[in-house]
């Protein structure tokens, strides 16, 4: 895998930069071809193999965030509450992941795994439009869209 990564930012016509950086904690001297890949192996029973591909730098990774709420705490008010710490390191479109649940490892998978999830905040919206029952979590992706958007933060952590 670290063989294809390396393979695909050194192809000439690669446009996305290098950004994985040998020594995190000290050198921090880039790589120049995204390597080592952050990769995540699940074994499953059968005779196939599914591969999803997430072509970003190491450093898409620097906003992340992380909490552990208490029950009676709340997702959304939490997220509006720190979406606007985060300045402007973060490149369009600004997505956020969640994973809500299990020990902090968990729910920082289940984040980055909600990345990967069909982009259908539209067809969420149109569905809402037309008052079709949604389901808590829907309603909660919903909230959260509408009430992240209302912020105003816009491309790269500036006024919108």
């Amino acid at each position: 895998m670290n063989e294809g990564v390396r393979r695909g930012y050194d192809f000439a016509e690669n446009r996305l930069r290098a950004s994985v950086v040998a020594d995190p904690q000290f050198a921090r001297k880039n790589t120049g071809d995204n390597t080592p890949a952050v990769i995540f192996v699940q074994i499953v029973p059968g005779d196939k193999l599914d591969v999803t591909v997430a072509a970003k730098g190491g450093g898409s990774e620097n906003k992340s965030k992380m909490v552990m709420l208490n029950p009676s705490d709340s997702v959304v008010d939490w997220v509006l509450k720190t979406v606007p710490t985060m300045g402007a390191g973060w490149c369009p479109p600004g997505m956020l992941g969640i994973g809500i649940g299990g020990t902090a490892e968990k729910a920082m998978l289940m984040a980055k795994e909600s990345l990967m999830d069909d982009l259908d905040m539209y067809q969420l919206i149109e569905k809402s439009d037309r008052g079709e029952k949604l389901s808590q979590v829907e309603e909660l992706r919903l909230e959260l869209y509408e009430k992240v958007n209302a912020l105003g933060i816009g491309a790269q952590g500036l006024a919108a």
